[in-house]
């Protein structure tokens, strides 16, 4: 899961991901995630409209599975 820093909050590029994760989480499943931190240029402008510092978050497309194209695998994977 690709994070960053700005303005002293953590903030996640993946918010499927981070949605996953919490769920096993609380389930029992897992305790830590593997993270990668990338410069705050990456967050897209367009993607950062929070206006409550992240404590919510309003999906505004529907599920496009290429979304999701890329070297973490499956959710499979994890068990």
């Amino acid at each position: 899961m690709r994070v960053c820093k700005k303005d002293g909050k953590w903030y996640t590029l993946d918010n499927r991901r981070l949605w996953v994760f919490k769920k096993l989480e609380k389930d029992g499943h897992i305790k830590d995630v593997r993270v990668i931190q990338v410069r705050k240029d990456r967050l897209p402008a367009e993607k950062f409209t929070t206006k409550n510092g992240g404590e919510s978050v309003d999906i505004r497309q529907p599920y496009v599975e290429s979304d999701d194209d890329d070297d973490y695998g499956s959710l499979n994977d994890l068990y």
